[in-house]
């Protein structure tokens, strides 16, 4: 019996992170734009570097669990930048390695920029079937076994930024060639948001995120965060059918920030796990940064 409650469990696991797996996600998908659209590269007009870990419905064996490096830059007209994405995700059996470079092309104005973006990449899958747990160690469906797979995919996508909005609309996986035969995956995000002013010292900075997968139903993600003297922001956001999130953004120096995020999980999950902890660390390579100049996005 015993048995069987873990194979039930791991098949309701992989049925939610087929959901909400296929695309990486973070609560913090703002301060790491390139993982969701490759026109963000070179928008902060520095070399960034950010590193992202986030673990997912802790206590639950086999949960999702992420990691990502992301560094982009301008080059020296600012016009052409260059990226690269290095990202790993492990859930129940399978893990999953990507790597994508982008490129962005800016059209810069006085008070806005607008970006036209390009990324191509690979996944490489892996798929232990020596993980999975069974009632019957001969059931010839779940013979003791490895397989890889190499896909390369290509991707696009739009972002427009001013001081106080930035919008975007990406596909990151407009397209996947499998080794057998070729097709199109339609991922896509769409997201945007802005800062209001309340005083000199606090700073309201509400976004909203669309993310459609095929074969999936349309998800969102509803965030505010209040920022305090430039230092701290802390806010709290909603994801559909999914989760309710608090977030946590510290200034640590003028090119280093340190953000942190739980979710409490409102899923079918929540009766078999705990929350979810992400950590992400940003970081901006620039000699000199203007302290009024904040980037909040």
């Amino acid at each position: 019996m015993k048995k069987l409650i873990t194979l039930l469990l791991l098949l309701l696991l992989l049925v939610e992170a087929s959901r909400a797996q296929y695309q990486q996600f973070y609560s913090q998908y703002i301060y790491s734009g390139l993982l969701i659209n490759p026109a963000y590269a070179g928008s902060q007009d520095a070399l960034n570097i950010t590193a992202a870990y986030r673990n997912q419905w802790t206590g639950f064996s086999g949960a999702p669990k992420n990691y990502s490096l992301a560094a982009h830059t301008p080059l020296r007209n600012k016009k052409v930048n260059l990226g690269l994405v290095v990202a790993t995700e492990s859930f129940g059996i399978t893990s999953k390695t990507e790597v994508n470079l982008a490129y962005a092309f800016r059209i810069i104005k006085k008070e806005s920029s607008l970006s036209f973006g390009l990324q191509a990449g690979l996944d490489l899958y892996k798929e232990d079937w020596n993980k999975v747990v069974t009632t019957d160690p001969n059931d010839p469906n779940f013979i003791p076994r490895i397989e890889n797979k190499t896909i390369p995919k290509f991707g696009g996508g739009i972002y427009y930024t001013t001081k106080k909005l930035y919008a975007g609309l990406a596909f990151p996986t407009l397209y996947k060639i499998d080794a057998a035969t070729s097709f199109s995956s339609l991922a896509m995000n769409l997201y945007s948001g802005m800062l209001i002013k309340v005083k000199n010292d606090v700073v309201i900075k509400p976004s909203v995120l669309l993310k459609y997968l095929p074969a999936s139903p349309l998800q969102y993600d509803v965030t505010g965060t209040f920022y305090v003297s430039k230092l701290l922001g802390v806010g709290f956001g909603y994801r559909s059918s999914d989760a309710i999130y608090a977030l946590l953004d510290i200034k640590i120096t003028d090119q280093f920030n340190l953000g942190y995020s739980y979710d409490f999980t409102t899923s079918k999950l929540k009766n078999y796990s705990g929350g979810s902890h992400e950590l992400m660390l940003r970081y901006l390579f620039k000699y000199s940064v203007n302290s009024k100049s904040v980037r909040y996005f």
